[in-house]
């Protein structure tokens, strides 16, 4: 077997066996305790800005897409 062909083989098994290896997902079902919006009053509109734009980076509410799945993405 080539050089070629073992480094690919190994890569290729390094790849399968990395997908057994899953951290934890960043997942919880209430607001944190240091949620903006329990210090600080704001109207629905802003809520729902910031709700929608920030909250997926910013919050232990992230929205996961499918390729995070696929190690080592």
């Amino acid at each position: 077997m080539s050089k070629r062909k073992k480094i690919l083989g190994t890569l290729l098994a390094l790849l399968v066996l990395i997908q057994f290896i899953r951290p934890d997902k960043n997942i919880s079902l209430t607001p944190s305790k240091n949620d903006i919006f329990l210090k600080y009053a704001a109207s629905d509109t802003i809520k729902s800005l910031i709700q929608n734009s920030c909250y997926d980076c910013h919050s232990n509410n992230t929205i996961y897409p499918w390729y995070t799945e696929i190690q080592p993405f």
